[in-house]
């Protein structure tokens, strides 16, 4: 990932660990389940524990069947994807 490349040594230079990763849920991304996003994490490099002190995760593509605005699992009339 370019994103991680170019950051890295910034986070570095700060006593920082920077780790990014591109998960994807499901198998068409026109159906529902399925879900893709971007996972962005950092954390202390003197920390034992190992614990984020950062985590972004942005969804770049969500697919889902909704009724009035709310998610729904089954096909309702007038339910949309």
């Amino acid at each position: 990932m370019v994103l991680l490349k170019e950051n890295k040594s910034i986070f570095y230079n700060r006593s920082l660990v920077f780790e990014a990763g591109f998960d994807i849920n499901g198998s068409d991304h026109s159906k529902p389940g399925y879900c893709s996003t971007i996972s962005i994490g950092i954390t202390d490099e003197i920390n034992p524990t190992g614990e984020l002190l950062k985590l972004h995760v942005i969804a770049i593509w969500e697919c889902q069947r909704s009724l009035l605005g709310l998610p729904v699992s089954k096909t309702y009339l007038g339910a949309k994807l």
